[in-house]
């Protein structure tokens, strides 16, 4: 992440963006339950799972002059995240064989966004009125299959493909 200031009249600009990305590969050996995250194929001691996760985010805020007795500060927060899964996933959740449930999920892309503001008011030098609120909006979308088999090869469930998403605002103040 990168944070930059800037000095203006009425008080400091700041904007922060950033990126992260991560993989992993987590393998299980099936005899003791113990899994490993070794990000090596060399290791793949039976089967496993694959996640990467891509994440941008950034923050835009005014703030009020650093020597100003009435404190205040606005801004705008927005993040965009996305996951995806491949190894076990990739496989037909009904196809293990294995008298166990499995789960394969596509990606599951997540947009949170928000608008902020905080304000500190000294009534006298002793006495000071807080007040602050957030106003949020966090969406989020995931395909998945639920599916089973025993070891027969017989299914003994499949879900099909399911469709979950959400939309939730939300406020947050504080006084």
């Amino acid at each position: 992440s990168l944070e930059i200031n800037y000095e203006l009249g009425c008080g400091v600009l700041t904007a922060i963006p950033s990126y992260a990305e991560s993989y992993t590969h987590n393998v299980d050996d099936h005899l003791d339950g113990l899994s490993m995250n070794t990000g090596n194929d060399a290791y793949d001691l039976g089967e496993g799972q694959q996640n990467s996760r891509d994440q941008t985010s950034g923050e835009l805020r005014l703030a009020s002059p650093a020597d100003s007795k009435w404190v205040w500060l606005a801004g705008y927060f927005y993040m965009k995240s996305d996951s995806r899964r491949y190894g076990m996933d990739e496989q037909d959740a009904t196809s293990y064989a294995d008298d166990q449930y499995h789960q394969q999920l596509k990606s599951n892309p997540l947009i949170s966004s928000a608008f902020f503001g905080q304000t500190t008011y000294p009534v006298t030098d002793r006495f000071r009125i807080t007040g602050g609120i957030r106003f949020a909006n966090d969406k989020e979308k995931r395909d998945f299959r639920i599916g089973g088999s025993y070891s027969t090869g017989e299914v003994f469930y499949d879900s099909g493909w399911l469709h979950y998403e959400s939309d939730v605002n939300s406020t947050t103040y504080k006084g």
